[in-house]
């Protein structure tokens, strides 16, 4: 069992424990549960913000390489084929940019 998790038992114990110390220890007992939660919760939040973070450092990779490959294809896609061709070189620049969005986006769901 990771951190991350918190079983019905661990709930149950400690629930018995306040029943069986009584009114008296019953602050402590609710506070240790508290805290536990609040560990759980804390971990899922980390590991979901790390998974952001890294869906979104990819997707910032792929803009910044499309872009430095978009300046020689311009030159090239202008010289060969004039404005179409410069527009079909970022096009398609575009359609792997939308793609790598997409494909994360599955991945995910």
């Amino acid at each position: 069992m990771s951190k991350s998790e918190l079983t019905r038992d661990e709930v149950a114990a400690a629930l018995a424990v306040r029943q069986e110390l009584g009114r008296e220890y019953e602050p402590e007992v609710i506070d240790g549960l508290a805290d536990r939660i609040e560990r759980v919760i804390e971990s899922r939040v980390a590991a979901r913000v790390a998974e952001q973070a890294a869906r979104h450092s990819g997707a910032v990779r792929v803009a910044i390489w499309s872009v430095v490959a978009g300046f020689p294809i311009t030159g090239v896609a202008g010289e060969q084929a004039g404005l179409a061709g410069i527009v079909v070189g970022w096009l398609g620049l575009a359609t792997v940019n939308i793609a790598y969005a997409l494909g994360t986006r599955r991945q995910r769901d």
